[in-house]
């Protein structure tokens, strides 16, 4: 017998906490096996609750204490070691072996909850400390040549799944990272997935749109060499800041919080320079046309997340006029017994 268990909070709705409740015997021996070992994270990290009163200063400084928060970058370091962990146990290592690994999953476990509780209470713990020194702890490194340099250099040796995550996320993969098969669940779901051909359950296939299709354009605009050039100074602005935002955020998790201030102060002043110049810039209609169509050409990937943000960022009403207007008209569900739409066994009719 299986069966699954949810809890169920006040308002009716499921949250995601699941149980599996068997009576399987070859489930059973297996939870067995280890039960004395796995025990349940408890974070004895003490804090101070904090009083707070609905005013602007109070939520500010909230605001401010909880703006940098490493709860992803908590999880995703413990589930890299719990695939290092599993490595080690398939390659025959006993648990004794492994258990300063594990109590440091553990205490991954315990920081994760200093993190969802930031809002609520205040920690003596600098959580990104503490991460970075795990980091460095079980940093695995693998010696490659670089095939344009022909020099060695090393490369950070992560689980496969990750790059998959990486990718899906909508992120460009680090150089820095090469990514391996390891002996862990999630990779063996990866070496699955990878094998399935998804494509033969999407029939119809769904294109992504360009960027350029909801751009708007005079039909007797003449493309003149110098709407070229003011797009391509605006394109190289954008660059200098990107390339400026950078430099100025190397080493950064080594920075003290009075110097992250500083970088993020320095930050947004770099950004509002970029913002006023292209807004304080006379820019024709052709030029702000280029510019939108820039950002699904390959050769400018690097800025187009920029131009949008700048673009969005100033007053300018061209960059809003040149967007199309959705002509698609809106069509709302009503219930009807006789309608052609079945959602959970209840019949709807569509209504523009």
């Amino acid at each position: 017998m299986l069966k699954y268990c949810e809890s169920k909070g006040i308002n009716g709705d499921y949250d995601s906490d699941t149980i599996l409740l068997t009576d399987n015997p070859i489930l059973i021996d297996k939870a067995k096996k280890n039960y004395d070992k796995f025990f349940v994270p408890t974070s004895f990290i003490s804090a101070k609750k904090i009083k707070r009163y609905y005013t602007n200063a109070q939520k500010s400084d909230l605001d401010v204490k909880t703006s940098v928060n490493k709860i992803g970058e908590d999880i995703n370091l413990s589930q890299f070691l719990n695939s290092l962990f599993w490595q080690n146990i398939h390659k025959g290592q006993t648990f004794e072996q492994n258990k300063e690994l594990y109590g440091d999953i553990c205490k991954l476990a315990a920081l994760s909850g200093v993190e969802i509780d930031k809002a609520k209470k205040e920690f003596e713990v600098d959580t990104g400390k503490e991460i970075r020194l795990l980091k460095e702890k079980y940093k695995i490194v693998k010696l490659m040549e670089d095939k344009t340099t022909s020099e060695t250099v090393e490369k950070n040796v992560k689980p496969m799944f990750f790059k998959m995550i990486t990718l899906e996320n909508g992120y460009e993969l680090s150089e820095n990272n090469y990514y391996q098969y390891f002996q862990t669940p999630m990779d063996y779901l990866q070496k699955l997935t990878s094998k399935f051909n998804f494509n033969s359950l999407r029939p119809i296939k769904n294109e992504v749109l360009p960027f350029s299709t909801i751009v708007k354009r005079n039909r007797d605009t003449h493309f003149d060499g110098y709407f070229y050039q003011q797009r391509d100074r605006i394109i190289d602005l954008i660059r200098d800041t990107n390339r400026e935002l950078r430099t100025l955020y190397i080493d950064y998790d080594t920075k003290t919080k009075e110097e992250k201030k500083e970088i993020g102060a320095q930050a947004n002043d770099l950004k509002q320079d970029c913002i006023e110049y292209i807004n304080n810039t006379t820019i024709h209609e052709t030029t702000m046309y280029l510019l939108l169509l820039a950002i699904d050409n390959k050769d400018y990937r690097d800025i187009k997340r920029r131009v949008l943000l700048t673009l969005f960022g100033t007053p300018n009403k061209l960059f809003y006029t040149m967007i199309r207007d959705n002509q698609d008209k809106l069509e709302t569900l009503v219930e009807d017994a006789d309608g052609s739409e079945l959602l959970y066994d209840i019949r709807y009719s569509r209504i523009a």
